[in-house]
C-alpha cells in the first residue's frame, strides 16, 4: 500500500471532522478540485472501495492520532488470540477450497475471533476486499440484505431489490464476505448467501453461527472447546491480566481441571479466570461444584459435557439478586451505554440509580460487562451471548426495562434533535453511539399495542435525525414506519408527506407519488378539507413540476383530477386556492403572455404572504417561462433570486427539495447565460447539502455540466466516477431529468478522443432517459450541442452543422431554449469552418442573439474573426474567455488563430486533464 502524502494527511484529518470538500478547501486554501483529487488518491492508496469507507477511516484515524505516538493500526481486539493454531490453519485452507464456509459451534466458543483471524490469514487472496457484517443488531430476516449492503457501503433503494444492489456491488471480483452471528437469522441468511454465491462468481462467504445453513455447497467447520494446552494458556493469561500472580506448578493442574469442566469454551474460561483474584482457586472450584450439573461424589471436579448456557447460568448465580436484575435489564441495550443510560433504564423498582452504577462495576469485574475502549466517557456493553442469556432470564418485573428503554430512547432523540438544529456536525458521533438503540426501542414498540403512538413519535424523530445526517434512504423508511404506527390519521398524513418529501429529495418520482397518494388517503380518513386539499396539491405538483424525476411519462391525467378536487375543497381558503392555481399554471401554455403575467402575480402574492417556499416555487415557474421564451439571461436572474430567497433557512425535508431544485436551476441557467464560474459555485453548494451526504450521484451530478463546458476536465472525470459509484449503489434508477450531467461526461471523453469511454457514458444517458442507445443524445436540447462540440473539436464542421440544424425541425425543448445562445454561436462557427455560403448571416444572427452572455458572445465574435482571418482579435478573445472561466474555449480560440498560437492552444488542451 502506497504511503499517503503530508497534504493528503491534512485532508484526511479534516474529513475526520466531517468537513465538506468545500470547507476543507477553505481551511487549507486550496481548490475544491484539488481536495477531490487528494480524496481519490487516498481511496486508491488505502484500498477503500467507497467514499463512506474513507470517511469512517478518517474518523477512526483522527480519534487515534489525538495521541502523539505512531500512526494507529486498524482496530483490533484488545486481548490476544490464544491457541487455535490448527483450527486457524484448517479454516484458512477451507476458505480457499470452498465457496461458503460456516464456523459452527456453541455460544462462547470463540467463533468470531477465529473467523476474523482466519480471514486475516487469507486477506492477500482477496484483492477486492474482505467485508465484515455483524448481524447481531438485525432482528428481522427481511432486513438481512439491507444490513449486509450497509456494511459493504452500498445504498438501498425503495422499489429496487436490495439483493440486486448487493450483486451489482460485489460483482465478479475476488472478495470475502464475513457474516458474523447468523444463528437468529439462519433461513434469511441461507437465501441471501445462495443468491450472492450464484451471481458473484469469485465471491466467498465465511460466516459464524450456532447452526449451519444447510446449503448443499456449504462446508461446515465445527469449533468446540480449546485443547487442554490452549485452554490452560488462555485461563492463565486472563487471570494474570486480572491481577492473579503467575501460577505455581501446583496450581496449574487445578486450573487445567477447571478448564476441562468448562469444556474448554473460551468465554466461559475468561469468565472464570477474571474471578480468580476475588474468589481464589477454592472459590472458583466451589462455584462450579455448587452448580447442579457439576455436582460430584467428591470435592474435586471431573470432566463433564458443558454448554454455554450452563456456564452463563453459573456466572449468573454468583451475582447478588440486585445485580442479577440489573444485568437482565441492561440486556435491552443493543449497543454500548453509559452510567446515566443504565441508571435510567435499569433502576425502576431497584432503588436509587446510584445503586445501578455500583452494580455496573461489579458486573464489569466479572466480565459480564465489557468496557468500551477509547470512548472517554465510561461506557460498557454486554457480550452478545451474555445479552441473550440475560434476556432469557428476565422476570416479569424486569420487563419494565423495555418501556424505560423506549422512554430513554425518545429523550435521547429529542436531545439530538435540538443539537442537530445547531450549526456543525459535532452531533454526528452522538447519533452513531445511540443509533442501534433507537432502532431497537422502535422495534420493540411495534409489537406493543399501547406503545405504538410513542413508537411513532420516536420513528419520526429518528427519521429527522437521519435526514439531517445525510442518511436519506433510511430516513424515508422511518417516516413511513412512523405513519404506520401513528394513532391518528392526521399524524399519519403528515408523516407520509414527510416521507414523500424525502423521496423527492432523492429524485424518486414514482416513490414520492406513492407516498403522497397514501397521505391523501390518510387525510380523507381524518376528514379535514384543508389537510386534504394540501395533500392533493402536493401530489399534483410532483407530477407537473418534477416530471423529470419519473422513470417514465408522468401521469398528467391524474394531476388534473387531483387539482380539480383540490380547487373544490379550497373554496373559502385563499392560500390553498392560490397554491392550487399556481400548480395549475404548469399545465398552461408557457408561451402565452397571460401565463407569464399569472406567474408574476403568483410570485408577488406568495411574497406578500411571507411564504418563501411558495414564492420559490412561483419563481421556478417564472424561470421556466423565461427559458422557453429564449431568455436564458433573465431566467438566470430569477434562479439566483430564488437561491437568495431560500439562503440561510434550515434544511428540513419539507423544504429541502426547494433548495436543491433552486440550486439545480441556478446551475443550469447560469450555464445557459454563460456565467460558468457562478454555475460552478452553485453546483458546489448543492454538492455540500447535508442530506446528500451518502448519495454521491445526486451530490455530484450538478458539477458535471458547468465543469465540462468550462474545460475543467480532470474534475469532470473524477466527478463522473463518483456519479457512477453512487448510481450503481442506488440500483441505477432511471430519471430523464438527470441525464444532462452524464451526457457532459460523454462529451469530455469525446473531446479527449476516448471513444470507448464516450460510448459507455452515452449508454448511461440512454438508460437514464429510458431510450435506445442510438437515441441517447437525440431530442434532448443538450445532447445535440455536446455532439457538435465533439465534432468541431475533431475538425468536422459539416457534421457539426448538420447535428445543430437538426433541431430546427423539432419542437422547442426546455434544454434547447436554455442553451439557445450556445447553439447560435456554435452554428456560426460551424458554418464559417465548413465554408457554408450562409456563414455571414449566421455570424450576424449569433452576435445579435448572444447579447448578455459573455462566453457565447465571445464565441460569436470568434466565428466572425475566423471568417475575417483576424488573428489579433482571436488572441484577445482567448484572453477574455480565460477571464470568463472558459479555459477550453480559450485554448480552442488560440488554436483557431493558427500560426504560433496553434501550438500554445494545443499545449493548453493538455493542461485541462494534467
Amino acid at each position: 500500500m502506497a504511503a499517503i502524502s503530508a497534504r493528503e494527511t491534512e485532508v484526511l484529518a479534516l474529513l475526520g471532522e466531517h468537513l465538506t470538500h468545500a470547507e476543507i478547501a477553505g481551511r487549507l486554501v486550496i481548490s475544491i478540485r484539488t481536495v477531490e483529487s487528494h480524496v481519490a488518491s487516498m481511496r486508491r492508496k488505502l484500498d477503500l472501495p467507497a467514499h463512506r469507507d474513507l470517511i469512517r477511516y478518517a474518523v477512526a484515524h483522527r480519534a487515534a492520532t489525538q495521541w502523539n505516538g505512531p500512526a494507529p493500526a486498524p482496530p483490533r481486539p484488545l486481548t490476544s488470540f490464544v491457541g487455535r493454531r490448527q483450527e486457524r490453519a484448517g479454516l484458512a485452507e477451507a476458505l480457499l477450497s470452498a465457496r461458503v464456509v460456516s464456523v459452527v459451534g456453541p455460544g462462547g466458543a470463540g467463533k468470531t475471533r477465529l473467523a476474523r483471524a482466519a480471514a486475516d490469514d487469507v486477506t492477500d487472496r482477496f484483492p477486492a476486499g474482505v467485508w465484515h457484517a455483524d448481524l447481531v443488531p438485525v432482528g428481522d430476516g427481511a432486513a438481512v440484505a439491507a444490513a449486509v449492503a450497509a456494511a459493504c457501503g452500498m445504498a438501498d433503494l425503495p422499489g429496487r431489490d436490495i439483493e440486486d444492489v448487493l450483486v451489482r456491488g460485489l460483482g465478479d471480483r475476488p472478495a470475502l464476505l464475513l457474516l458474523d452471528n447468523c444463528e437468529h437469522l439462519v433461513n434469511a441468511v441461507a437465501v441471501l448467501v445462495e443468491r450472492l454465491v450464484s451471481a458473484c462468481g469469485q465471491l466467498r462467504v465465511l460466516l459464524t453461527s450456532r447452526s449451519r445453513l444447510a446449503l448443499p455447497f456449504e462446508r461446515a467447520y465445527r469449533v468446540g472447546g480449546l485443547s487442554d494446552g490452549d485452554a490452560l494458556a488462555l485461563f492463565v493469561e486472563r487471570a494474570v491480566a486480572a491481577g492473579w500472580p503467575a501460577p505455581t506448578s501446583a496450581q496449574l493442574p487445578r486450573m487445567a481441571e477447571i478448564c476441562r469442566a468448562l469444556d474448554g469454551l473460551p468465554l466461559a474460561i475468561e469468565l472464570a479466570a477474571v474471578r480468580l483474584p476475588s474468589l481464589g482457586l477454592d472459590g472458583v472450584e466451589q462455584g462450579l461444584t455448587n452448580h447442579a450439573s457439576l455436582l460430584t461424589a467428591g470435592a474435586r471436579l471431573r470432566p463433564r459435557q458443558r454448554s454455554m448456557q450452563e456456564t452463563l447460568d453459573w456466572s449468573f448465580q454468583l451475582l447478588e439478586p440486585p445485580d442479577r436484575a440489573v444485568l437482565c435489564r441492561l440486556s435491552v441495550f443493543a449497543a454500548a451505554f453509559g452510567a446515566d443510560a443504565a441508571g435510567a433504564v435499569a433502576s425502576a423498582g431497584i432503588g436509587d440509580p446510584a445503586e445501578v452504577t455500583q452494580a455496573l462495576g461489579r458486573l464489569a469485574d466479572q466480565s459480564l460487562l465489557v468496557p468500551v475502549p477509547a470512548t472517554g466517557d465510561g461506557r460498557w456493553r454486554l457480550l452478545e451471548p451474555v445479552r441473550q442469556f440475560a434476556l432469557s432470564r428476565m422476570s416479569p418485573a424486569d420487563q419494565a426495562a423495555f418501556a424505560a428503554h423506549l422512554g430513554w430512547a425518545r429523550d435521547r432523540a429529542k436531545g439530538l434533535l435540538v443539537a442537530s438544529a445547531r450549526p456543525g456536525r459535532a452531533w454526528y458521533g452522538d447519533l452513531d453511539d445511540v443509533l442501534d438503540d433507537l432502532r431497537a426501542a422502535l422495534g420493540w414498540s411495534r409489537h406493543q399495542p399501547d406503545r405504538r403512538a410513542e413508537g411513532s413519535e420516536l420513528a419520526e424523530a429518528l427519521a429527522t435525525l437521519l435526514f439531517r445526517a445525510g442518511l436519506a434512504r433510511e430516513a424515508q423508511r422511518r417516516y413511513e414506519e412512523a405513519a404506520d404506527l401513528a394513532d391518528r390519521p392526521a399524524t399519519a398524513a403528515r408523516q407520509l408527506a414527510l416521507a414523500a418529501a424525502v423521496a423527492r429529495c432523492r429524485v424518486q418520482g414514482e416513490d414520492a407519488l406513492r407516498l403522497e397518494l397514501a397521505a391523501i388517503a390518510a387525510a380523507r380518513r381524518h376528514g379535514d378539507p384543508s389537510m386534504l386539499a394540501g395533500a392533493l396539491v402536493e401530489a399534483a405538483e410532483t407530477i407537473l413540476r418534477f416530471e423529470g424525476m419519473f422513470a417514465g411519462p408522468a401521469p398528467e391525467t391524474m394531476a388534473a383530477s387531483l387539482l380539480e378536487e383540490a380547487r373544490a375543497l379550497s373554496v373559502g381558503r385563499p392560500r390553498l386556492r392560490a397554491a392550487a392555481q399556481m400548480v395549475q399554471l404548469h399545465r398552461k401554455e408557457p408561451s402565452d403572455p397571460q401565463t407569464r403575467r399569472e406567474a408574476a402575480r403568483a410570485v408577488e402574492a406568495a411574497h406578500r404572504a411571507g411564504d418563501r417556499i411558495r414564492e420559490s416555487a412561483a419563481l421556478d415557474l417564472l424561470t421556466g417561462i423565461q427559458l422557453l421564451a429564449g431568455q436564458p439571461v433573465q431566467a438566470a436572474g430569477s434562479a439566483r433570486r430564488r437561491v437568495d430567497l431560500l439562503d440561510g433557512r434550515p434544511v428540513e425535508p419539507a423544504g429541502a427539495l426547494e433548495l436543491k431544485d433552486a440550486l439545480h436551476m441556478a446551475v443550469l441557467t447560469c450555464v445557459g447565460a454563460g456565467d460558468l464560474p457562478a454555475a460552478t459555485r452553485y453546483s458546489q453548494r448543492q454538492r455540500a447539502l447535508a442530506f446528500l451526504r451518502e448519495q454521491h450521484d445526486l451530490a455530484t451530478e450538478e458539477t458535471l455540466t458547468p465543469d465540462a463546458l468550462a474545460g475543467h476536465w480532470r474534475a469532470v472525470l473524477a466527478g463522473g466516477e463518483l456519479f457512477l459509484e453512487g448510481w450503481d449503489m442506488a440500483g441505477r434508477p432511471a430519471a430523464s431529468g438527470r441525464a444532462i450531467g452524464p451526457c457532459a461526461v460523454a462529451m469530455v471523453h469525446g473531446l479527449l478522443g476516448d471513444d470507448t469511454a464516450r460510448d459507455h457514458w452515452l449508454g448511461v444517458v440512454a438508460e437514464l432517459r429510458g431510450v435506445e442507445r442510438a437515441d441517447a443524445t437525440r431530442r434532448t436540447g443538450y445532447g445535440e450541442l455536446f455532439d457538435a462540440l465533439v465534432l468541431l473539436h475533431g475538425d468536422r464542421p459539416d457534421a457539426a452543422l448538420t447535428v445543430l440544424d437538426r433541431q430546427d425541425g423539432s419542437q422547442p425543448l426546455w434544454y434547447g431554449q436554455l442553451l439557445c445562445q450556445w447553439r447560435a454561436a456554435l452554428v456560426a462557427e460551424a458554418a464559417v469552418l465548413a465554408g457554408h455560403p450562409d456563414a455571414p448571416r449566421r455570424c450576424a444572427d449569433a452576435e445579435r442573439s448572444c447579447t448578455g452572455n459573455p462566453v457565447t458572445a465571445a464565441l460569436a465574435l470568434r466565428a466572425s474573426a475566423v471568417a475575417a482571418g483576424d488573428s489579433g482579435s482571436l488572441v484577445a478573445l482567448a484572453a477574455q474567455l480565460s477571464k470568463d472561466g472558459a479555459p477550453y474555449q480559450a485554448a480552442r480560440t488560440l488554436l483557431l488563430a493558427g500560426g504560433t498560437y496553434r501550438a500554445i492552444g494545443e499545449g493548453r488542451f493538455g493542461q485541462l486533464v494534467a
